[in-house]
């Protein structure tokens, strides 16, 4: 009898043997690599030892410490490269996360393993952990003063290195978002959508004013933030599955919801006064019951972002409000509507104090601030309303933030009162009342 013949064996690429699908074995790129634009990538591929020149160079062979899956991922990048993913990996994703466990495991769960499948997503990290590691060259360690201090890029030729590096690869990354949305596969929809959650977190966090938050010309944050939310609209059936949702902060989230009956210090006098404000310039507008409703609901997207932020603790519905902001409000802002212009400064000042951006005094948002106070003093003469005043005072002239926890809490009469004089507050919140009164009569 004929000896049993064994069992050939299956060689696979990488991508196709994790997630256990049949290769074709095609060589440069499988069909599956080739389609859905992977690096291909086989066993035998891999370097089983590593050269007498890398093993006499002074430089830490970084990939020495890095996980095997991390490994082949990432062959092709430099040894600048790789250290920028490993500084990521140690201590990057604490700051970006603000040590947020849970956020943590999701990134780990979802945004890693596609990073080592997508082209598009590895140029996105490799982005973010260049320009972090910039700022961050000598930290070790990640504690509260580390997160609750500014930082702006290292001075270092190599830190200069880092940020270039990572300025090239958002560039790369934010031009080939264009080509991928042509792909309507489920793989081109979930790196897109994992990209622009990584790019909207680069571009708030350490932006470095490459994109103002808005501008004249419409090539701002704003426009930016509209067009991944309009791409999550789109494919939001085809999202059903891939574990996304847990990154974002959606406002249709009903445990981060505000109760109605819940007010917060700004929220009490920022909806008499935009009652107010509608009831004196209605007749502005074309639509004065539609307008009204574009104000509220940007402000209500306010009040649940404070909210949640103290739900989970940490900036990220905040930050998310720019892509739930309505289509009608983004219109208010084109048209140089002055309450949406408000609207947008009170929000900045909130993403301040919240420690949103790196550095506290060089960012979008205390660009937009500035911009905003200049175009209220040259109309007249001062801000319109006290609380802007006290706002900017805030975030300009002091280095106060407030804890994620304690944001609901948070009361300029007990928590800033030795830093300003708010004596005013109480009575001018008399005085909209009042006024909130009287136009209800009418």
């Amino acid at each position: 009898m004929a000896a049993k013949k064994g069992r050939k064996q299956v060689v696979r690429c990488l991508s196709c043997k994790k997630l256990r699908i049949k290769c074709d074995q095609v060589r440069p790129k499988c069909e599956y690599c080739a389609h859905t634009n992977r690096e291909c990538i086989y066993p035998s591929d891999i370097p089983t030892s590593e050269t007498n020149a890398e093993k006499d160079s002074p430089v830490e062979d970084i990939r020495r410490d890095l996980p095997l899956t991390q490994l082949t991922s990432v062959l092709s990048v430099s040894q600048l490269e790789l250290r920028a993913l490993k500084f990521f990996n140690d201590i990057g994703k604490l700051i970006v996360s603000y040590k947020n466990q849970r956020y943590i495991d999701n990134w780990e769960a979802v945004i890693n393993p596609l990073s080592f499948q997508s082209p598009i997503v590895k140029k996105t990290l490799l982005a973010t952990s260049s320009m972090l590691l910039s700022h961050f060259m000598n930290i070790n360690t990640v504690d509260s003063k580390v997160l609750t201090s500014s930082f702006s890029v290292d001075s270092s030729q190599e830190a200069q290195a880092f940020f270039q590096t990572g300025t090239k690869y958002l560039q790369e990354s934010i031009d080939e978002r264009k080509h991928l949305l042509q792909d309507n596969s489920g793989f081109g929809i979930e790196r897109i959508i994992v990209n622009d959650l990584i790019t909207f977190g680069c571009l708030l966090i350490y932006n470095h004013k490459l994109v103002p938050l808005i501008s004249a010309t419409g090539y701002d944050v704003i426009s930016m933030a509209k067009a991944y939310s309009d791409t999550r609209k789109m494919y939001s059936q085809s999202m059903t599955g891939l574990r996304l949702e847990s990154l974002f902060f959606p406002k249709s989230n009903p445990i981060l919801t505000c109760p109605p009956e819940t007010n917060y210090w700004f929220t009490r006098v920022l909806e008499f006064e935009i009652v107010a404000f509608v009831s004196r310039n209605g007749n502005k507008s074309a639509n004065m019951e539609e307008y009204f409703q574009a104000l509220m609901d940007t402000f209500l997207l306010l009040k649940d972002a404070c909210y949640a932020m103290a739900i989970v603790r940490f900036p990220f519905p905040l930050i998310a409000c720019l892509t739930n902001f309505s289509d009608k409000y983004r219109q208010l802002l084109r048209n140089g509507d002055e309450f949406a212009f408000r609207l947008l400064f009170i929000y900045s000042c909130l993403c301040v104090i919240s420690r949103i951006p790196l550095n506290r005094n060089d960012n979008i948002f205390v660009d937009y601030i500035s911009e905003f106070k200049n175009i209220i003093f040259s109309k007249y003469g001062e801000f319109s309303y006290p609380i802007d005043r006290e706002l900017y005072h805030l975030v300009i002239r002091t280095n106060f933030v407030v804890d994620f926890g304690d944001m609901t809490r948070f009361h300029p009469l007990q928590q800033c009162e030795p830093l300003m004089d708010l004596s005013w507050l109480e009575r001018y919140i008399d005085s909209l009342e009042k006024t909130n009164t009287l136009l209800q009569c009418i």
